[in-house]
């Protein structure tokens, strides 16, 4: 199983660890492929870890066993989107008390 990383932001997001020579840009929706080196690499540098923290990124492809930290409740732009479009007014209001940074962003975009 291949570990993929992707932005789930409405922010271009970039990833950078000079150690490995990893220098990729990530727009919104983009979603690449990592070795499980690169991913444990990625994993040390706190920057990384507050993308996926802060519900930037979401990785996937990682047995639950293997990963570093587990994120939950994590909602993709698209999402958020949908509620917004449908008018889900029940399921944001339960959304936005614990939402992040990044999904307030993305939240407030969107609705612009």
């Amino acid at each position: 199983m291949s570990v993929k990383i992707k932005n789930i932001s409405t922010s271009l997001v970039s990833l950078y660890a000079p150690n490995i020579h990893f220098n990729r840009e990530l727009m919104p929706g983009r979603e690449i492929p990592v070795s499980q080196e690169e991913y444990e690499e990625l994993t040390f540098d706190t920057g990384f870890m507050s993308l996926v923290n802060g519900h930037y990124l979401k990785i996937t492809g990682i047995e639950e066993e293997q990963q570093v930290e587990v994120v939950e409740n994590v909602f993709e732009a698209s999402e958020i989107e949908n509620m917004l479009v449908k008018g889900d007014v029940t399921a944001f209001a339960k959304f936005i008390p614990h939402a992040t940074d990044a999904e307030k962003e993305s939240a407030v975009t969107l609705a612009v």
